[in-house]
């Protein structure tokens, strides 16, 4: 992943764990499905970023050596 891309990661995340950390004082308001929401985002960035690294290798793996 890109920085950029690294820093929306990490922001998601850290969100998450506010979300946990924060259960009790956030309990009024309903935050399900944006939880839901939040951890399939977080889900598909990190799908995403291990293909790329995948794809990474086996690209070098692929270009011949001279």
């Amino acid at each position: 992943m890109q920085d950029q891309e690294n820093e929306v990661f990490d922001a998601l995340q850290r969100t998450g764990t506010f979300l946990d950390e924060s259960a009790e004082a956030l309990s009024g308001a309903d935050f399900t499905a944006a939880r839901k929401r939040l951890d399939e985002v977080v889900t598909n960035f990190s799908t995403d970023a291990l293909e790329q690294d995948i794809n990474t290798c086996c690209a070098t793996g692929e270009t011949p050596q001279e």
